[in-house]
């Protein structure tokens, strides 16, 4: 759908812009010269623009992850990592494999998840995940507005 679309699309950008900015953050960490060398070679307004996004990257994770604790209020690890799991789309097999646990297992999780976010068995988790967190976001840019 539209809004499922909209909300996943920045994330895979996030992640391309994530990765970048790790790597020179590793580089900064373990050959301090040619990360020095790297940015002096930049013109001011460049290095600018990679602290500037640098910035905005931190601000906006930490956004993401008040609002993330706002929708898994309640939830244990566990079910935490499945709802991740879910919101980035993969199957039940898929997660089984990634956790190391059973259908059933998951299967039994989920249904937790469901009554501790007072939904009804017939309800798409993932899309209610989906609406719940960018309904989060919104609550919490707010906020930090005010």
């Amino acid at each position: 759908s539209i809004v499922t679309k909209g909300l996943r699309q920045p994330k895979r950008m996030a992640r391309v812009e994530n990765k970048a900015l790790n790597m020179l953050a590793d580089l900064k960490d373990n050959e301090p010269e040619a990360a020095e060398s790297l940015m002096k070679r930049l013109t001011p307004d460049v290095r600018q623009k990679i602290i500037t996004h640098a910035s905005e990257h931190l601000y906006n994770e930490e956004l993401n992850r008040v609002a993330w604790d706002q929708v898994c209020d309640g939830l244990t690890f566990s079910e935490k990592e499945i709802c991740k799991l879910i919101l980035q789309g993969h199957t039940l097999k898929e997660i089984c494999a990634k956790l190391n646990k059973s259908e059933s297992n998951i299967t039994s999780q989920r249904c937790h998840i469901r009554k501790k976010l007072n939904m009804d068995r017939r309800d798409d988790l993932r899309r209610t995940l989906e609406v719940r967190f960018y309904d989060a976001q919104k609550q919490v840019k707010k906020s930090e507005a005010e």
